[in-house]
């Protein structure tokens, strides 16, 4: 009797990060809770400065949970990918409905001086949303727009990239992140998450085959660049 065995290799990435209170200061003593599908939990405590680091775990998209306490704040969909960094806040003040009010408020008033071009206020009440609740990805990338027009590229790419890791199935954010790399002359790095945005959201793939046109001529790509122009041309 022939014996085949079967090799499955599963690829293992990281989550670390930083915890912070409303004051600003690290949270040490916060439980962090990866919860993969098919394996057991896997938990760290953050430190005196409010760090956690997980390794070894499944490449892909978990549950993520905080816990103090009888505080615990849930992040249903959570993209760990090769090393993801994360900052966190933590504000166990607050009720349900406060919460939500002033996500909604802090929202809506952030686009407002967004609109306005009142990129540093913009991005206060962006952070004073996320205070609030900091799993809320849509706070997370208009603060990273609200940074990109402040010329703070680097705060703008961590914010955006922070989108990304809790919405990972909105492809706006892998393209907005690529667009802020394509600012900052990134522009190879910039083609794999507009290829990442295309796969998320296939509706788009004409928009973001020219945006990697326009990185492929940024690279000395002629020909390249024109091979996506005409295929993003004649996209639905």
């Amino acid at each position: 009797m022939e014996i085949i065995a079967a090799t499955v290799v599963i690829a293992l990435a990281g989550l670390s990060g930083v915890v912070r209170a409303p004051s600003g200061l690290p949270e040490s003593g916060v439980t962090v809770e990866v919860a993969p599908m098919g394996a057991e939990p896997v938990t760290v405590v953050t430190d005196a400065e409010g760090r956690f680091t997980l390794s070894g775990l499944p490449d892909g998209v978990h549950p993520v949970r905080l816990r103090k306490g009888r505080t615990v704040v849930e992040l249903p969909e959570v993209a760990v990918h090769e090393n993801a960094e994360v900052l966190l806040f933590w504000n166990p003040a607050l009720t349900a409905d406060v919460r939500g009010a002033i996500v909604a408020d802090a929202f809506q008033t952030g686009t407002e001086l967004l609109s306005q071009a009142r990129y540093d206020d913009a991005a206060q009440e962006f952070l004073r949303g996320l205070w609030a609740d900091t799993a809320q990805s849509s706070l997370w990338a208009s603060l990273g727009l609200a940074h990109v027009g402040a010329a703070r590229l680097e705060d703008g790419l961590f914010a955006t990239r922070m989108a990304m890791t809790l919405s990972p199935r909105e492809g706006a954010y892998p393209n907005n992140v690529g667009s802020i790399l394509f600012r900052m002359g990134r522009h190879a790095e910039a083609i794999a998450y507009y290829e990442r945005a295309a796969q998320v959201n296939p509706g788009g793939r004409g928009l973001y085959l020219f945006n990697i046109a326009a990185c492929q001529y940024a690279l000395g790509r002629a020909e390249d660049a024109v091979r996506c122009y005409r295929e993003a041309s004649s996209d639905p």
